[in-house]
């Protein structure tokens, strides 16, 4: 959390309730170069407010490019969290309460499927996060500028051949993602059980696509304190793709051709494609980086 002092510039500091004025910005990648998003990219923002002992005094509605003013006279230090896009159902808020506290705040991400064997996560909206601790030194007003980034990464799937596959089952091809986690706190990180997301897999041209799945990818902090359910298969942070027919599993992605893991990353873009060979029953598997919310267009395999 990043440390920002602000003030007033009365010489009797106690009687000081100058404001605090704040403004916000996104940024998103595109091509490796971080660029300022606008209100098409982040629709709305939500700031929370805390106190010295991360305590919740009351939250904010704002949008990109506006500013806002805070003015908290009792307080000496207070710590901002702001997300974006976080209103629509796709996850649940936290109902903040006067007291409660931030390392206990979570947005979550609801479960869908009315049987066990069909319950999957649902994908989360574009969310983007800041947050700011905040020292009143009161020696002169102060504007402070909130820098919201990503925090989800997201997928997408490609398979060629996938009829070359032995299976009696009948129903629709469709594609499971397994990895991501159900719950990103307040701080960023994100934490909890490891989820899975489902998509049909369109047939098209030739191949089956799914569509864009957004997902909370492990951060580093959940790396280095999380395990998986299957460690000897599945390390923290991987990515596997399982392929289904129907209700059969057909086959599961784990790694590309080189031998690599699949990862994906906050704010980028990543195309994983399997080509499946008649002749041979081999597999080829590409990965490729692209701009956000850009598919890559794939040279088809003669």
């Amino acid at each position: 959390m990043a440390l920002i002092g602000v003030g007033c510039t009365k010489e009797d500091r106690s009687e000081c309730d100058t404001p605090i004025l704040l403004q916000f910005k996104a940024i998103i990648n595109v091509n490796g170069e971080n660029v300022e998003a606008d209100k098409d990219d982040v629709k709305e923002l939500i700031l929370y407010v805390f106190d010295a002992q991360e305590e919740f005094l009351e939250s904010h509605y704002a949008e990109i490019g506006s500013t806002i003013s805070l003015s908290y006279p009792s307080h000496k230090e207070l710590h901002l969290v702001c997300w974006g896009n976080s209103s629509s159902d796709q996850q649940t808020l936290p109902q903040m309460e006067v007291g409660d506290k931030l390392g206990e705040s979570l947005i979550t991400l609801k479960t869908e499927g009315a049987r066990a064997q069909e319950m999957a996560t649902t994908h989360p909206d574009d969310l983007f996060h800041s947050s700011k601790r905040v020292i009143i030194d009161r020696t002169k007003p102060s504007t402070i500028e909130m820098v919201l980034y990503h925090k989800i990464a997201s997928v997408s799937i490609t398979a060629s051949g996938l009829s070359t596959l032995s299976t009696k089952a009948d129903g629709e091809y469709k594609y499971v993602l397994r990895s991501g986690k159900k719950h990103i706190n307040f701080t960023g990180n994100t934490e909890g059980g490891d989820v899975h997301h489902h998509q049909a897999a369109e047939f098209k041209n030739g191949i089956h696509e799914s569509g864009i799945f957004n997902i909370l990818p492990y951060s580093d902090d959940a790396i280095k304190t999380n395990r998986v359910n299957s460690p000897a298969t599945r390390a923290a942070g991987d990515i596997e793709v399982d392929i289904y027919k129907g209700s059969e599993l057909i086959h599961t992605v784990k790694k590309d051709s080189e031998g690599n893991t699949i990862k994906a990353k906050e704010g980028q873009l990543l195309n994983v494609r399997a080509d499946f060979n008649a002749n041979d029953g081999s597999v080829s598997v590409s990965v490729a980086i692209t701009a956000w919310g850009e598919k890559k267009v794939w040279k088809d395999f003669d």
